[in-house]
């Protein structure tokens, strides 16, 4: 390829507002109030002389905060086996963007199975050839089945564009392309036309030397931004050593470290194409606000001009966009604190330097009011809200704002209880379940004064799909037992899955038409356990869960496999870290386990799952009982505490413990009785006003917390 040395960068409108002169709100040139903007688009993603974007630009990105734009050539990402979980695992946990840049690049400098010879082939002609469709269309159907997420900007190979295939990419919700990288005469242009189309041109700097062709002057690109308050887009390739226009891995590490610099000064903004795109056409259509001051309401309120183009809609399909910086002169106006509120929903991501208030917000989303406020000790600014969801559902959060000139301590409360570790103004439930709904208030103290917000209600829906119903007619209860054959009513992928079709056990006439593996169970009693378990099946159980606290469990299993490890959840929430259960010896040579302080949390009818990770065992049941406070870290104990005659009449021997106590429950989790013990065999008497029933009898040892269960005729 021929030394090309060809760029465009671009200035945007900006609105500067000076302090102590007239009240006014603007939106700032770039986000954060930086004075340039930048960011790094690697091209050939995916090829084989690009791995460094991957090897190298990935990490070094992440690890400094920063993020970059990189263009997929999909038959190149197909091809090679975990490009894209790569990929996708970029754009999810470390917010890099991916666009498209066709299917096979190569077509555009004329392969024959495109149907054309030459560089000024347009090959995104639709025709008779299917070029048009296989470059644009298979390439965005590829990227969005492997990755998840919909490009929303186009490359072109060698800038092969026209007007067609840009009108085209429109039709497809695509904001922008890149046209003018390589083709001087083609202007680009940073204002969008009037469907809010960009077609941008990017920086390429490079230089012709023995090893190749490599990109040269990347710090002064940043210097050039800052200096004249510009967008610029770097176009690089590789970084390593192949490739055209590659950056050797000590020369990109040394510049990362320069962007990062300049960011930490307040400098620069770094964001992906689509940030930066959606940014400008938020700044375009919104631009000078009105602004005032009303002083016997002690608000400003921010009014956005009507737009000429409906930013609204697009933006509502984008995965990646950014909000605008919004800059409030005070003029100084001074409070204690500022409630800024936007169609009725409080924005908390506020910082106040020399005078003047920034924020961020879409101004799509409505007017904005910014309410004075004067706290001398401590005040709610915002309270909390009602709030419905959907069980499952991820990351729900119940928020309350307050001021004090003060320091600030916040207890949050669910049913007039306090919530351990509940001590932040924002109350998130990662994934919220049943047991969740509740009325929450929260505390809110400074010195020696405290508030107390309003109480709000948390409801919690069932989600929608097919649901199982108790094996009984009720749920089972915890504290208490749960046999491990008495799994949900509901079929495959409902109530439990299972690899076999039918019950490979040989208890075939109990629960007919279940595909789960039922065996007569040989363990000193009559009933059944779930065999031929495999790593990945799971059964479910429907229990009310009669208090909130921490329990132990016993899980009651045999195997010959040498670390069978399970797992459990109570409403898709684990309740349990991977559980590894020891050989006992064979398949019907049953032993316990203890797991220790579980905490579970009041509700009924909740969904107990078991998932069987690896190499499953015989399980025939699980025993919950209410755990001592003696800790909060879960451990494994092996149980060889028993007790004889079982079921009893009345007198029983605790056997396998040593000095310590012995508890008798109820199911219902009530402490009945208490011994203390200082032998290995202890005898003991339930009363004649016991009733006829099953007990949990619980010892605590120096070193160990071990249950079991106790039936009296």
């Amino acid at each position: 390829m021929k030394k090309t040395v060809l760029f465009q960068v671009f200035t945007f409108l900006g609105i500067t507002a000076l302090w102590a002169q007239n009240l006014s709100a603007t939106i700032t040139t770039w986000k954060n109030d930086a004075k340039g903007a930048y960011n790094i688009i690697h091209d050939d993603f995916g090829d084989w002389s690009t791995q460094g974007i991957q090897n190298y630009a990935d990490t070094m990105h992440y690890n400094r905060g920063l993020k970059f734009t990189f263009g997929a050539i999909t038959s190149s990402c197909e091809g090679n086996s975990g490009v894209y979980g790569i990929a996708k695992n970029m754009i999810l946990n470390h917010g890099h963007e991916i666009i498209n840049h066709s299917h096979t690049h190569s077509c555009a400098i004329g392969s024959a199975s495109c149907g054309g010879e030459g560089v000024n082939f347009e090959w995104a002609v639709p025709g008779p050839s299917n070029a048009f469709d296989m470059e644009i269309d298979k390439s965005h159907t590829s990227i969005k089945t492997n990755t998840g997420y919909t490009p929303r900007f186009y490359i072109y190979p060698y800038d092969q564009f026209n007007d067609t295939a840009n009108s085209y990419l429109q039709k497809q919700g695509y904001i922008g392309s890149r046209t003018g990288a390589y083709n001087a005469a083609e202007n680009a242009e940073v204002i969008p036309d009037d469907k809010g189309f960009f077609r941008p041109a990017f920086v390429v700097d490079v230089a012709d030397e023995l090893t190749g062709t490599h990109a040269i002057n990347l710090d002064m690109w940043i210097d050039e931004a800052i200096a004249n308050k510009q967008w610029v887009c770097r176009e690089l390739h590789n970084i390593g050593n192949t490739g055209w226009g590659s950056v050797t891995e000590g020369d990109y590490r040394a510049h990362l470290n320069y962007v990062k610099s300049k960011v930490d000064a307040g400098d620069l903004w770094v964001g992906t194409i689509s940030e930066i795109l959606t940014y400008q056409i938020q700044k375009i259509n919104y631009a000078n606000p009105n602004t005032a001051y009303s002083a016997v309401n002690k608000e400003i309120n921010i009014a956005w001009p009507s737009p000429s183009f409906d930013v609204a809609n697009y933006l509502l399909p984008l995965q990646v966009k950014s909000p605008v910086t919004i800059k409030v002169n005070l003029d100084g106006i001074v409070a204690t604190d500022y409630l800024i509120t936007q169609g009725g929903n409080s924005i908390s991501n506020k910082t106040i330097k020399n005078g003047l208030l920034y924020f961020e917000a879409y101004p799509h989303e409505g007017n904005i009011k910014i309410t004075l406020l004067q706290c001398p000790t401590v005040c709610i600014i915002a309270q909390p809200s009602n709030k419905t969801v959907t069980q499952g559902n991820a990351n729900v959060t119940l928020e309350v704002i307050a001021s004090s000139d003060q320091p600030i301590t916040y207890q949050w409360m669910k049913n007039g209880k306090d919530i351990l570790g509940a001590n932040a103004p924002i109350l998130t439930f990662a994934v919220v379940q049943l047991a969740d709904a509740g009325l929450f208030t929260v505390k809110i103290m400074a010195g020696q004064t405290t508030e107390l917000s309003t109480e709000v209600t948390l409801t919690v829906n069932k989600k929608q799909g097919p649901e199982s119903t108790p094996y009984h007619a009720s749920a089972l209860l915890i504290p208490g037992k749960i046999e491990a054959e008495e799994f949900d009513n509901g079929g495959q992928n409902v109530a439990y899955y299972d690899f076999s079709n039918s019950n490979e056990g040989d208890a075939t006439n109990f629960r007919p038409g279940a595909s789960v593996d039922i065996e007569q169970c040989i363990d000193g009693d009559i009933g059944y356990n779930i065999g031929y378990a495999q790593a990945g099946e799971w059964l479910l159980y429907t229990v009310d869960v009669l208090q909130t606290q921490a329990y132990d469990l016993e899980i009651r299993y045999a195997t010959l496999n040498a670390t069978p490890i399970i797992k459990l959840s109570l409403d898709d929430a684990p309740i349990t870290s991977n559980i590894s259960l020891a050989n006992t010896g064979g398949w019907t040579k049953y032993e316990s386990v203890m797991v220790s302080n579980i905490p579970l949390t009041e509700g009924l009818n909740q969904k107990l799952k078991i998932e069987m990770v690896s190499s499953a065992p015989n399980l025939n049941y699980l025993v919950f009982t209410p755990a001592i406070p003696n800790g909060i870290h879960q451990t494994i104990q092996p149980l060889r505490m028993s007790v004889s005659p079982n079921p009893t009449l009345g007198a029983f021997v605790v056997n396998g413990i040593e000095e310590g106590i012995v508890q008798i429950f109820t199911l219902e989790g009530v402490l009945i009785r208490e011994y203390t013990t200082q032998t290995q065999q202890t005898s003991l008497s339930i009363a004649d006003d016991f009733k006829a029933g099953l007990y949990v009898i619980k010892y605590l040892g120096k070193n160990t917390v071990q249950s079991t269960r106790l039936v009296k005729l």
